[in-house]
């Protein structure tokens, strides 16, 4: 793992059951935030590590990916 816990490398698939309404809602916010909705998946993970950790949420925003 990277710097904070971070992945340096995120992959392309990640086998994840979701509900439709948490799909609808990960891809909501993706649009929104024009990134893809991996993007959105690594935002939230690292703003979950952050705060478990006591260390500020990402500064970059969320993530390309």
């Amino acid at each position: 793992m990277g710097a904070r816990g971070r992945l340096t490398e995120f992959p392309e698939r990640v086998p994840v059951g979701l509900s439709e309404a948490q799909k609808y809602r990960l891809e909501a916010i993706a649009e929104a935030r024009g990134i893809t909705l991996a993007g959105v998946v690594r935002y939230l993970i690292d703003k979950e590590w952050s705060e478990q950790h006591g260390c500020e949420a990402s500064q970059d925003g969320p993530q390309e990916g």
